[in-house]
């Protein structure tokens, strides 16, 4: 029930108000004639609507009531009065009251009024708590967005903020850093433009379509100009007071370490397929590897340890004949039986001998030695680039790794190439065939004892090189042979 108060100096009217009132549902508080008494009682009793004679007697005005309740706080006015001069109405406005009636007037009338000026404040009281939780709201919000970009500031991961349409509103220095555009660029502007090129189009829509749905994302994509530039990206929505989206929060983590390392292991795992081509395979994994323009694998010539000859080179995506070279003065000369090196940039500056480096146009150098089983060097590999390296200890790092198995490799292939000059050039004749009974190799004085040329023994059944007398019973002789094992 709404709780009124009612000052008026005419006390048959302010009796027959109240009963109206009353009547009507509401319950009367109190009644006042004058100022002094009315301006008390409301404060003690804090009625939720006061109804208030412009013209009182003697001493304070109606208005003037209603100034000081307008001014101490919450207590809405209506207005009871018999005039309509222009002046008091003027100084009665100043009041702000919620609503006037002219004597007489009808119970209707009365109900509405009261009714009205009682929904009004009702209204703006509510307006005005709404209010104060949206000021609170965004004191919070601007506490959390200080403390947000303090702990930012000093993350190693890339840290960034948009607004509800994706663009940047704060980014950390590591964002700078990994992406390669400073924070008043990136300012006002779509996060994704710092996305590669060649991921831009496909990210940026499925970017887009998470953001449609306020949903999380979450890809590992390439930022920045360079295709090393690998990321994991997540975002998640950010939401104000009321629950609608207002924006984005969203971080960068550098996973090209780990990205190298994998496709290091892949160019690994490509060469046991691929041994026949071990050195033409291999600097050509490492050209895409490292988005080189050069690559080579390079052993000692014998004989003259102060020169060495490229088993394979790649120069611009093509694989060119081997070459040889004189290892002082050019950045092999740091790698040959020493250790890894890695050359960022500023490669002909620092090797101003190596004639070569300018007309290639080379800046930038990374290569491992090879060592064979012994621990001894025998040999070399790595690439060379135009533009610099941008990331050194990642290349260092997938250098050493890939060391060790390229060594294994030319163990095996210089293994296989020693073997094949014994067997080639031995003093016996000598015959390899499978299980079925076909020959497989025959070196050069088998074909010669057997009367056959180069190459022409292989595939032939063994049993054909059998007298024509023993044929018949070979087979099964072999095929015993084989069981057993023995040899004789």
């Amino acid at each position: 029930m709404n709780r009124l108060y009612i000052v008026e100096d005419e006390a048959l009217i302010a009796i027959e108000i109240a009963d109206r009132l009353s009547a009507l549902g509401y319950e009367i508080v109190g009644t006042a004639s004058r100022a002094d008494r009315a301006l008390v009682e409301i404060e003690t009793l804090k009625p939720d609507l006061v109804l208030i004679d412009m013209r009182l007697g003697e001493g304070v005005t109606g208005i003037g009531i209603a100034q000081r309740l307008h001014d101490r706080g919450e207590i809405p006015v209506v207005f009871l009065t018999a005039y309509s001069d222009p002046n008091l109405l003027r100084q009665a406005a100043e009041t702000e009251p919620f609503g006037y009636l002219v004597k007489p007037f009808e119970e209707r009338e009365l109900h509405a009024t009261v009714e009205t000026a009682l929904q009004r404040h009702r209204a703006e009281r509510a307006l005005r708590e709404t209010n104060a939780k949206l000021r609170a709201a965004q004191a919070a919000l601007e506490i959390s967005k200080e403390l947000f970009e303090s702990l930012a500031a000093s993350s190693p991961t890339a840290v960034f903020r948009t607004d509800a349409a994706g663009r940047c509103t704060y980014v950390n220095r590591r964002w700078e850093e990994i992406t390669g555009i400073d924070s008043a660029d990136a300012h006002n502007a779509p996060w994704t433009n710092a996305l590669h090129p060649l991921d831009h189009a496909s990210v940026a829509a499925e970017w887009n379509a998470a953001g449609r749905r306020a949903a999380q994302f979450q890809a590992e994509l390439r930022v920045g100009g360079s295709a090393d530039s690998w990321v994991i990206a997540q975002t998640a929505p950010l939401r104000g007071p009321d629950g609608a989206m207002i924006g984005h929060v969203g971080t960068l983590t550098d996973i090209a370490d780990r990205k190298k390392t994998e496709s290091a292991l892949q160019l690994l795992s490509n060469l046991k397929g691929a041994r026949s081509e071990f050195p033409s395979h291999i600097v050509a994994g490492l050209a895409a590897l490292f988005d080189a323009d050069f690559a080579f694998l390079a052993q000692p010539v014998a004989g003259d340890p102060e020169s060495a000859r490229t088993l394979a080179y790649w120069a611009d995506g093509k694989l060119l004949p081997g070459i040889a070279y004189k290892i002082a003065g050019t950045p092999c000369e740091t790698v040959v039986g020493k250790e890894i090196r890695v050359y960022e940039d500023g490669v002909q500056k620092l090797f101003s001998r190596d004639a070569a480096l300018v007309p290639l146009g080379v800046n930038a150098y990374a290569a491992a030695p090879i060592r064979d089983s012994l621990g001894r060097y025998c040999g070399h590999f790595g690439v060379m680039r135009r533009e610099p390296i941008v990331k050194p200890s990642v290349v260092q790092g997938v250098l050493e790794l890939l060391s060790v198995p390229i060594a294994a490799e030319l163990d095996r292939a210089n293994a296989e190439q020693k073997y094949s000059g014994l067997f080639e050039f031995a003093a016996d004749g000598i015959l390899m065939v499978d299980a079925s009974g076909k020959l497989q190799l025959a070196n050069r004085k088998a074909e010669s004892i057997f009367g056959y040329g180069v190459g022409e023994l292989t595939g032939c059944s063994v049993e054909s090189l059998v007298p024509l007398a023993r044929r018949p019973n070979h087979p099964s002789l072999r095929e015993a042979f084989t069981k057993v094992g023995t040899p004789r």
